[in-house]
């Protein structure tokens, strides 16, 4: 009776056991998944934005043979009209691209901003130090808009 007894009580353990190293397996991988998250969005704007870099150079040429200007000052998001959608078509990318800056002579970028959901890309090309990338995430809203 008692060996029964003790053997029951054992294999309860078991199963109790081997119920808390599942909790515990399950809420690591969920950990893992919430703290990677973040990272691999910001490796994915800056892919994203690195390729929007490209497509400005690769539009830049096709316009300066039409003897344009991809960049306009005068316009909100600096590119003149229709090119930012293909900037779009040619990179992929889903967010806001405001171009803040033109180099005439090397016919590139020298700086712009993209947005893509809560994270922004600077990007700002210094002779000196050549490119410089930097990314932030919001964590909230700072402005709200309707």
């Amino acid at each position: 009776m008692i060996d029964k007894m003790v053997s029951h009580t054992m294999m309860i353990l078991k199963k109790s056991k081997m119920i808390v190293l599942i909790f515990l397996c399950i809420f690591f991988c969920v950990m893992t998944f919430i703290c990677y998250q973040p990272k691999i969005r910001t490796q994915h704007a800056l892919t994203e934005s690195k390729n929007i870099e490209l497509s400005l150079r690769l539009l830049a040429i096709d316009y300066y043979a039409q003897d344009k200007r991809i960049y306009d000052p005068l316009r909100p998001d600096g590119l003149i009209e229709g090119a930012a959608e293909q900037v779009r078509d040619l990179s992929g990318a889903e967010g806001e691209l405001i171009l803040t800056s033109w180099d005439a002579n090397r016919q590139a970028a020298r700086s712009f901003t993209y947005r893509t959901g809560k994270l922004i890309v600077f990007y700002n090309y210094d002779e000196q130090h050549e490119e410089h990338w930097s990314l932030y995430y919001r964590f909230r809203d700072l402005v709200k808009t309707d």
